[in-house]
């Protein structure tokens, strides 16, 4: 017998007891004279002593009496981590409940269909009774999308509550003394309307089912619902984690490798594409998570976090680990680049992500400042980072590139908006042997239209993506650690199925249209270009390329001989100089005077053999024309800083009139317009300057003057500059145009090449994943029914969109100018759990073994789902009733505890738990059929009267 029991007993003893007299209560003839503290437990359960269940005593003033609350002395920190600790210990028996659940739930739902099955049940009717029989009742409030209700569900009398209520359809709150459960009904639909609709949160969610149940809002049930809810998606985690296991397709980076068909799904016998895979990968600071303060300070000195902790982490290969991260952390990247490499990139300062990007810091009022996300051309998520209180640092895309590299191979292209930085970077990093097809040229070698083999891919896919996934910005702000990259992680799976995955054959067919049109359209208008500008071979378009590059290259940098007359003049032409170091000593240090003058000779000797001339003096010709050579220097480089800008002006302008271009990037390019007008600004300011010391000065420039050239014929500021290119084939607009439309051509022909390729791969995978999937489906329905259900909706999840698939795919293939194939091909990969191979699933060991009852530490025993003591006790206050109920429903259990089975040498004890005239009826029905069932196996079962 319990405590619990005998207190109630006890309790009830109290009422019947005969009352004594004045004389008899002040009796102290000796402590054997009164035994009535221990008389009634055992003989009740001997059945020598019998207890009215009378109200007329007043037992129930006496149950209902207030008990002393023991004063609970934990942290609210601690009671969570132990409350996750418990949930955990039983999660196995929780996934394998809420399998068998949904497999259930699922026959019910097709009962009215099925004849045969409701015969079924009528011949496992018995057994379930039998089984009922050896349950409990826990009372529970059960929350439901449309109804709230208190009820009881049976639980089993020794072992864990928790699996017990997740099989009959409903998460708890707590993981061992639950009051409140959510269906789990209610929680699937929080997770797909939160998916569709980001700025929805539990609270609002919650808010809603009250209004439904007509309640006034309970602040209580969201912290209830938020921990149901995160117990439900661990679930479901796991239950994948059994899914993948089963189909043998639980290797480290399978996800990452099999997530887009088009992309990785490679055939047998197709062209090898230049490029194996091209994705995109940027940084976005929208996802930000305010980092909450205690106001405790450790041992530093330093406040740490306030939120609670939690040992739920996110299960996937999505994310990659800050340590992993840490790995190329700034200590490394700092000393790799040098002023010589950065002086080889010379746009490396021009973008602001790009300044200072090894030092920056984000506010320190946040601690993820965002995320770095990694998505191929289709859409789907590759790798996903977060970015911890700074910006764009480049260990982010180091170890994306790292990770992608490990999966793929080195035959990829990768898209970054600052790779004229990272292409500096990733050389000089341990990367650099295996990212050789990573790093290209800056300028014209950076622009899609001009890099060969990637077709028309724009790498705007990041952009695109974070349009959507800004939508959770407001309820990730705040939130803890956990849930904030488990929002994430759970958005980006969720829209990778349901989202990128119907729309895949639809960017095919898009793709495929736009790479015929440009093509359709473009050849007959360059052929008629070419022969009004009397261009006989196409070749020459890729020499226009290069003059333009070279000449590019070359204005951002000065000569390398003007440097050296520069600085000759400065030692041979102006004795003045030589009275002071070239390089002056820093402050502090003690330097010989004979030492610079000793060094600054040396200088100019080495000057005058690097330039082999004599020794100038004052007044020689050399020396006269030197120092016109010296007063040019500043102008030439203001004009060179000058044009450099309007010339990217000019090409900026020529792409807002292109047609095609698209509302946002045309805002884009018009905020770099911006941006350009300022630095032009100041470049102008530079540059009339230095004309206005020339002798005889330079004319002045206005805005006005450059702002008006469109086009570099019309600018004849550059006939002042050390080369003019006004007259140059490449330079004039009409030849700028058909150049690019050249290249357009060729890269629409490279697209419709990928496309061939990606097109059959797609079609092969439809069929090969759903032949697969089938048969592993139909293996494991006889090793297994509840997880070859969860195959089966595992396989639905994609194979819902077949048929628009297949609908698309036949639209490609009546597309005038096809020239692919949506025959089923033969794929390359044919190893285990491949949508090739051979079927063969597998139980996982936590199913095909007996798991056993997670042992409930002393701690959890008290772990209920209330936060707080206040709202407890007013609970208590509340559920009196309740609690007289429970216990008469114990004493009404030892009652009718004793039923004695005679078969053999066996001996069964049944307990009926009846309360009320009803459970009284149900009870003894079922007590009567269970007799009937066991008579029929030759034995006696003798039950008593009540």
């Amino acid at each position: 017998m319990s405590a619990r029991e005998r207190r109630a007993l006890k309790a009830l003893a109290e009422t019947v007891r005969p009352q004594k007299s004045f004389s008899e209560e002040n009796d102290v003839s000796g402590p054997d004279d009164d035994d009535d503290d221990t008389y009634l437990a055992d003989d009740v359960l001997d059945g020598r002593t019998t207890i009215p269940l009378s109200n007329a005593g007043g037992e129930l003033l006496h149950l209902t009496e207030k008990k002393s609350r023991k004063r609970d002395l934990r942290h609210r920190k601690t009671r969570a981590v132990r409350r996750d600790d418990l949930f955990l210990r039983q999660m196995d028996e929780l996934t394998n409940a809420y399998m068998k659940w949904s497999y259930e739930d699922h026959r019910r739902q097709k009962a009215t269909e099925d004849k045969d099955r409701q015969r079924e049940e009528e011949t496992e009717d018995g057994d379930k009774e039998m089984e009922e029989l050896t349950n409990e009742m826990k009372r529970l409030k059960l929350v439901d999308v449309f109804v709230v209700r208190t009820s009881d569900l049976h639980v089993p009398s020794s072992g864990n509550v928790a699996p017990a209520i997740v099989e009959q359809g409903f998460i708890p709150c707590a993981p061992d003394r639950p009051s409140t459960a959510i269906a789990i009904r209610s929680l699937e639909l929080y997770r797909v309307t939160k998916m569709r609709n980001a700025h929805h949160s539990i609270q609002a969610y919650v808010k809603t089912l009250c209004d439904l149940h007509h309640k006034p809002f309970d602040a209580q049930l969201s912290r209830h619902f938020s921990i149901a809810f995160d117990i439900y998606t661990e679930i479901l985690a796991r239950v994948d984690i059994l899914i993948h296991t089963a189909l043998r397709r639980n290797s480290p980076n399978w996800r990452l490798t099999h997530v887009c068909p088009a992309c990785m799904y490679t055939l047998k016998d197709e062209p090898e594409l230049k490029c194996s895979m091209l994705y995109t990968m940027d940084g976005n600071d929208s996802l930000k998570r305010v980092f909450k303060r205690s106001n405790t300070l450790d041992g530093d000195n330093l406040s740490g976090s306030s939120e609670l902790p939690t040992l739920l982490k996110v299960r996937n290969d999505r994310y990659i680990d800050r340590d992993v991260v840490d790995r190329w952390a700034n200590a490394q990247l700092d000393q790799v680049i040098t002023a010589e490499d950065l002086a080889d990139n010379p746009c490396a300062g021009r973008w602001k992500n790009m300044k200072e990007d090894i030092t920056k810091k984000m506010w320190g009022v946040f601690d993820e400042t965002g995320i770095f996300l990694a998505i191929c051309r289709h859409g789907f998520s590759l790798l996903v980072v977060d970015m911890v209180k700074s910006g764009e640092l480049a260990k982010y895309p180091l170890a994306i590139v790292e990770r992608m590299l490990e999966a793929f191979g080195k035959n990829l292209v990768v898209g970054y908006d600052i790779g004229c930085k990272f292409k500096t970077t990733m050389k000089k990093s341990r990367l650099g042997p295996q990212a050789t097809k990573l790093n290209h040229n800056c300028l014209l070698d950076h622009l899609t239209t001009y890099f060969e083999g990637i077709g028309l891919e724009d790498f705007e896919g990041c952009e695109r993506k974070y349009s959507r996934s800004n939508t959770l910005a407001g309820s990730v702000r705040h939130a803890s650690a956990y849930h904030r990259q488990h929002y994430i992680d759970m958005w980006l799976h969720y829209t990778d199925e349901f989202d990128v995955y119907p729309a895949l054959t639809t960017f095919l067919y898009n793709n495929y249209r736009q790479a015929l049109k440009i093509m359709k359209d473009g050849e007959p208008n360059l052929k008629a270009e070419m022969k009004r500008m009397n261009i006989k071979d196409d070749s020459v378009f890729a020499m226009w390329l290069a003059e333009e590059k070279a000449y590019l290259l070359k204005l951002q940098k000065e000569p390398n001989y003007m440097l050296l007359m520069y600085q000759g003049l400065i030692l041979i032409a102006y004795p003045t100089q030589l009275r002071r170091p070239f390089n002056p000593p820093r402050p502090g240090v003690n330097v010989s005077p004979h030492y610079a003058p000793a060094r600054n000779t040396r200088l100019v000797q080495d000057l005058e053999r690097r330039l082999e001339i004599d020794r100038w003096t004052e007044g020689d010709d050399d020396w006269i024309k030197t120092g016109r050579l010296v007063a040019m220097r500043s102008y030439q480089r203001a004009l060179d800083k000058l044009e450099g800008l309007v010339v990217a002006r000019i090409f900026e302008l020529n792409s807002m009139n292109r047609p095609g271009m698209g509302y946002a990037m045309r805002q884009h390019i018009g905020k770099a317009l911006k941006s350009r007008g300022s630095a032009i600004r100041s470049a102008l300011q530079e540059y009339n300057s230095a004309a206005a010391s020339l002798n005889p000065p330079r004319p002045q420039l206005s805005w006005d003057d450059v702002s008006r050239y469109a086009f570099l014929a019309d600018f004849d500021l550059l006939r002042d500059a050390r080369e003019d290119i006004s007259t140059r084939a490449w330079a004039k607009p009409a030849a700028r145009s058909a150049m690019d439309m050249h290249f357009k051509i060729l890269r629409a022909r490279e697209e419709i090449a990928r496309l061939n390729v990606e097109i059959k791969r797609v079609a092969t995978y439809l069929h090969d994943e759903d032949k697969y999937l089938s048969a592993c489906e139909e293996k494991l329905r006889q090793q297994h029914p509840p997880l070859a259900f969860q195959v089966a909706v595992h396989r639905s999840i994609r194979s819902r969109c077949n048929a628009s698939h297949a609908k698309r795919l036949r639209d490609i293939a009546a597309l005038d100018g096809f020239t692919g194939s949506i025959e089923v091909g033969q794929s390359t990969l044919i190893g285990p759990g491949e949508s090739a191979s051979l079927p063969d699933p597998i139980i996982p060991p936590s199913l095909a073994a007996h798991i056993p009852v997670a042992a409930v530490p002393e701690y959890a025993s008290d772990l209920e789902d209330t936060d707080e003591d206040e709202e407890e006790a007013s609970m208590n206050d509340a559920e009196g009733v309740d609690n007289t109920e429970e216990a008469i429903n114990t004493i009404l259990s030892i009652y009718f505890a004793k039923i004695p089975v005679f078969g053999g040498a066996s001996v069964a004890e049944i307990y009926v738990l009846a309360v009320g005239d009803d459970e009284q009826r149900r009870a003894e029905s079922r007590r009567h059929r269970v007799g009937r069932r066991l008579a029929s196996a030759s034995c006696h079962l003798s039950i008593p009267d009540v």
